[in-house]
């Protein structure tokens, strides 16, 4: 390693942030992201791939953390004076210990926890209720946790595999960090379409997870990678054996801890002459919101966030039933299936301002 690697990255991440420091551009990209007459106000960030992406763009990471424990376990069975053990040794470590050190424990575990930068969609500009900040500069508000990214500090973690390969196979080396580059990136977009990052989050993330990469493989180097202690052939196996259930349990335990963010839209065509809409609605409890809204429609959205398994998703129906003249009146009933860790419901009740809503609920619980 020599003081280019860290030389080029503190430059280019001093210049991005010197073009980002006012806050006019991250403002400016949101403001094109940003929908006042969309429900939600973040419309694309429900569509694909960037839905795709909020669910599914950490996983890449965990594998990796997984593959690094198994080349660890591999390391340490083998017999530990072998130039080949020591090489897997040190993959194992660099690996786990960079995402451990940058995508875990800085950037979600310290600087997403008490930096207090507030969202997009938090500030007043986006019909939030915080004032804006641009990066760098803290509150300490426990409420907003939009510096840096975490979803994107995942992505950007793939950059490892350059430090990994840079010696022995500097072709696979550099298509690492292309790999890194390109799914940080385009997971940065997926959250700035979501309402849920500034375009300086996610550069930030991308500089924390570079230098703590460099730090782990810089630390390893100077350090050597040795054989371990002497002892017998048992406590190795024992300790393989545990890195190999840790690797299980990571990607089975984060498969029960993916990300929701689904969404539904129902439109109930108004027939001419309805002045009044009954609405029955049934389903998981959820926070309700009703908007006037222009047009000649009922629109009902409902969204689902929190935690789950892959399964776990969001359904909805409409049913007409009868009623006096003059009013429409149905059934919306919202199914959530599949098992979830934690999940958060919300109901917009959109229909012109010349018409009365009236919403009843039978929410489950």
């Amino acid at each position: 390693l020599t003081r280019w690697h860290w030389l080029v990255p503190l430059v280019l991440l001093a210049a991005g942030t010197a073009v980002l420091w006012n806050g006019e551009l991250d403002r400016n990209l949101a403001r094109g992201l940003y929908s006042p007459t969309d429900p939600t106000h973040w419309p694309q960030g429900y569509e694909q791939p960037w839905a795709l992406l909020y669910r599914w763009g950490v996983f890449p990471a965990i594998g990796l953390a997984a593959a690094g424990l198994l080349l660890l376990a591999w390391g340490l069975a083998r017999n530990s004076g072998e130039a080949g053990a020591r090489t897997l040794r040190k993959a194992g470590l660099t690996i786990v210990l960079s995402l451990a050190l940058g995508p875990l424990l800085v950037v979600n575990g310290v600087l997403h926890e008490t930096w207090g930068r507030p969202r997009p969609r938090q500030v007043l500009e986006f019909a939030g209720s915080k004032t804006f900040r641009p990066v760098l500069r803290p509150v300490w508000d426990p409420g907003a946790q939009s510096f840096p990214t975490g979803h994107a500090a995942a992505g950007y973690g793939l950059v490892v595999l350059y430090f990994v390969w840079r010696e022995a196979r500097p072709r696979l080396a550099w298509l690492g960090l292309a790999a890194a580059l390109g799914l940080g990136s385009v997971t940065v977009w997926a959250r700035m379409a979501q309402g849920g990052h500034w375009l300086s989050d996610g550069l930030w993330s991308a500089g924390v997870v570079w230098f703590a990469a460099w730090a782990v493989a810089w630390g390893l180097e100077r350090r050597g990678i040795g054989p371990p202690p002497r002892t017998s052939g048992a406590p190795r196996l024992w300790a393989a054996a545990a890195c190999g259930a840790g690797a299980l349990a990571l990607c089975t335990g984060y498969l029960a801890f993916l990300p929701l963010q689904e969404r539904t839209d129902r439109d109930v065509a108004l027939p001419r002459g309805i002045r009044e809409v009954q609405v029955e609605w049934s389903g998981p409890a959820a926070e309700v919101h009703l908007l006037a809204a222009p047009g000649a429609v009922v629109r009902l959205t409902a969204t689902l966030s929190g935690r789950g398994a892959p399964w776990a998703s969001l359904a909805d129906h409409w049913e007409p039933q009868a009623g006096p003249a003059g009013s429409l009146r149905g059934r919306y009933v919202i199914t959530v299936s599949g098992y979830r860790r934690s999940q958060n419901l919300e109901l917009w009740v959109s229909a012109p301002p010349a018409v009365q809503v009236n919403l009843r609920g039978q929410p489950e619980g």
